[in-house]
């Protein structure tokens, strides 16, 4: 218990030593933990996103123009007849014409326009979205059909990019990790450099080297775990910072949304691997300069 308090008051020396690189490596520390809990917390809060997205079984077949009527019947008649089809509505491209022009307002323009520019479509719906992609590769294949439209094809497309991102995350969390442990090796270096003589001097009268290996663990355990707290701190700081223009832009939508904080399972896992990655750091330096003054 002694060792240890003696242990940690020459950690606190350490730091207080040099307040100003002290304070410059736990701002290293504090910025390479918020860089992918931030990015943590963007796809955490697309993932909820993409989760109240509901997921549609519904798509819209456009004919080519020069279909004709006993090819959209024809059409019309095989859907019917598939088993994973459930609802089929044929959408003749005149009554299309007179939806929109009432709908938009622009109906004198429609009146103008002398030919009907729209196609004839057939508007289905599935009874599952499992089977959506298989059917519908089907009824591309189809001469009448012109081009097929799935409503949930861009939901599909923004879950993707989550799990890129989430991906990406985890890539970019490794190598600041790694970063953090290379950057706590140089500094507990030269912090031994500094106290070589200390050092030498200890081992003459018996110090073993757990001993002199204990206040730099201390030194870059406190460190890590002051630099994790800075970089939660600068998360929080993201969060609320973006949170009033994010609900403005919610707003213009009809929703309400708000960037929710990160879980405290992120937290404790961020703060273990800053104090892990830290700890390794510190340790393989010790142990390699340990050595090279043994060797000497």
């Amino acid at each position: 218990m002694i060792a240890h308090r003696t242990a940690l008051l020459a950690t606190l020396k350490l730091l207080l030593a040099a307040p100003l690189a002290s304070f410059f490596n736990v701002s290293v520390i504090g910025v390479a933990v918020a860089l992918p809990l931030t990015l943590h917390v963007l796809v955490t809060n697309m993932h909820a996103v993409v989760g109240r997205i509901p997921t549609t079984t519904e798509a819209t077949i456009f004919l080519k123009p020069s279909a004709t009527p006993s090819e959209t019947m024809r059409l019309e008649k095989q859907l019917k007849s598939h088993p994973e089809i459930a609802k089929v509505q044929v959408v003749d491209r005149a009554i299309a014409l007179k939806e929109i022009s009432q709908r938009s307002g622009i109906g004198e323009l429609v009146g103008n326009l002398g030919e009907n520019p729209l196609p004839d479509s057939i508007l289905i719906e599935l009874k599952q979205a499992g089977a959506l992609e298989l059917v519908l590769a089907t009824i591309r294949k189809d001469p009448a059909v012109d081009e097929v439209e799935a409503d949930s094809a861009w939901a599909r497309r923004f879950s993707s990019i989550v799990d890129l991102g989430e991906r990406t995350t985890r890539l970019l969390a490794g190598l600041l990790l790694l970063t953090l442990a290379l950057v706590t090796a140089n500094t507990v270096r030269l912090q031994i450099l500094t106290r070589r003589d200390e050092i030498e001097v200890s081992k003459l009268i018996g110090a073993t080297d757990h001993f002199i290996r204990r206040p730099f663990l201390y030194f870059s355990a406190l460190q890590g775990g002051m630099g994790a707290l800075l970089g939660w701190g600068i998360v929080l700081w993201v969060v609320a910072e973006l949170n009033p223009p994010l609900e403005q832009f919610a707003q213009l939508y009809g929703e309400t949304y708000r960037l929710s904080t990160p879980s405290l399972e992120a937290v404790a896992t961020v703060f273990a691997g800053a104090l892990v990655a830290s700890l390794l750091g510190a340790l393989f330096a010790v142990r390699r300069h340990l050595r090279q003054l043994d060797a000497a």
